[in-house]
């Protein structure tokens, strides 16, 4: 119980703060028609980012006879990002490659990163690049469809979870299909960070992030902004799907225009008082680590390390400790790799700090 009481939320998401205080941020949205539930709920997830959203409907997109058409790069001057929904046609992307990925993207779309019938061409080859599992002459959808796996959670779209966790994505009684690609081949950089639990896609990640500078080996002359590529299939969704499917898409928006400044609890306000020069050493930590602090007089002191989602990975009992330098060794054999807080107790009073673990 009295760990349950002491039990801190360490990464604070200042959304509403932070956007009053950052940089705005304009995002161009297509999708299929402005009445669709699924965009209108990711397109009311942008906006309570903070961010300013137009909406253009995938016809309209396509049309090269407007006076400024979205297949030349000066069409996107006034964005910041671009977001493709999944409720477009495939081919209704193709003026993006067209105008060169001219600004950052998140594409939903996962159909149109094949390199047939004219779409975006990120990967090298559809027949063994590219899988959709509910369509066609595809494996059967089955209740693997709705779980996302973690496969890096390095990145900062994907940090908030365990490295192999499985997170659902929707709640659906209609199971949606999923869509999985190999970036890889053709975009050297590329990184696949979720994976989907159907045994299909085993070897096609589903979630793709490609940083700033990356360049394509089939259009070598287009260097990238940052770009996520999403294989949720979305329109069967409706208002099913789940916190974590939103938070994903989120973080990749903030990733993809740079908005990813977030804060984290450092030293409470006594803490100062009696506690200094706190390093954790090394960071991060393979196997063994130690933490030194300096006390100004006797203290009684616990640690506990806690991982994202506030499960305890390991305790240490309180025990009385001497003014001046003291240490205490931890071992990490045991850990998962992925990013944890460490808390030092001393005489009530809190100094969180971050531990990075890696196998």
């Amino acid at each position: 119980m009295k760990k349950q009481l002491h039990l801190l939320i360490f990464v604070i998401a200042l959304s509403a703060i932070s956007s009053s205080l950052s940089a705005q941020y304009y995002v161009l949205f297509v999708g299929k028609e402005i009445s669709d539930v699924t965009d209108n709920i990711i397109m009311d997830t942008i906006i309570e980012m903070g961010y300013t959203v137009d909406f253009i409907p995938g016809t309209e997109y396509k049309d090269t006879t407007l006076l400024n058409p979205y297949n030349i790069a000066t069409a996107y001057e006034s964005y910041d990002a671009i977001v493709f929904s999944e409720s477009l046609g495939s081919g209704d992307v193709v003026n993006f490659r067209k105008a060169g990925f001219p600004i950052p993207s998140l594409i939903l779309e996962g159909n149109g990163v094949k390199v047939s019938s004219g779409r975006l061409g990120l990967i090298a080859d559809d027949a063994t690049e590219f899988h959709q599992v509910g369509g066609g002459s595809t494996p059967p959808k089955d209740e693997t469809c709705l779980s996302l796996v973690i496969d890096d959670n390095s990145h900062f779209i994907t940090k908030n979870y365990y490295s192999s966790q499985e997170v659902a994505w929707s709640t659906t009684d209609v199971i949606p299909g999923v869509t999985g690609f190999n970036l890889s081949n053709n975009i050297m950089d590329a990184l696949p960070l979720i994976k989907s639990k159907h045994a299909a896609l085993a070897e096609l990640p589903m979630l793709w992030a490609i940083p700033e500078g990356a360049v394509m080996v089939n259009k070598p002359g287009i260097e990238m902004k940052n770009t996520v590529v999403f294989g949720v299939i979305t329109s069967t969704l409706g208002d099913s799907g789940t916190v974590d499917l939103y938070n994903i898409i989120k973080r990749s928006l903030k990733w993809i225009v740079g908005d990813t400044v977030e804060t984290v609890i450092g030293v409470n306000e006594h803490t100062s008082q009696i506690l200094s020069n706190i390093v954790l050493n090394p960071n991060p930590v393979r196997k063994t680590a130690s933490i030194s602090f300096n006390l100004e007089s006797e203290a009684l002191v616990s640690l506990e390390i806690i991982d994202l989602v506030g499960r305890f990975a390991y305790t240490c009992s309180p025990e009385y400790y001497s003014a001046g330098i003291n240490n205490i060794s931890i071992v990490t054999q045991s850990f998962k790799s992925g990013q944890y807080f460490y808390r030092l107790n001393v005489n009530g009073a809190i100094y969180t700090g971050k531990m990075i673990i890696i196998k």
